[in-house]
């Protein structure tokens, strides 16, 4: 929500692109500031599964990402700042 895991990633300057995903407006515009990041605006979900799914199927829409892509979703299930409490690597 507050982008903070995005900044903590973008410090490390990996060669992919990173997704900033948050409903926040001013989160989005923080993010945009940081190195690598693309803010993408998104909805509040009920769980973090939910949250997952719903995401990966709108960055393909948006042709962000494609069928077959590899990614790592790093996320937080606690409001709290730098409470980024899952990393979970999966196959579009």
């Amino acid at each position: 929500m507050s982008g903070a895991t995005a900044l903590y990633i973008s410090k490390h300057r990996p060669s992919t692109l990173i997704f900033g995903l948050s409903p926040d407006k001013h989160a989005l515009s923080r993010m945009a500031l940081y190195w690598g990041v693309y803010p993408v605006e998104t909805k509040i979900y009920t769980s973090i599964n939910e949250m997952i799914d719903k995401e990966k199927d709108l960055l393909v829409k948006k042709k962000l990402l494609s069928k077959g892509d590899k990614i790592v979703i790093v996320s937080g299930t606690n409001p709290t700042p730098g409470g980024s409490s899952l990393i979970r690597i999966d196959l579009l």
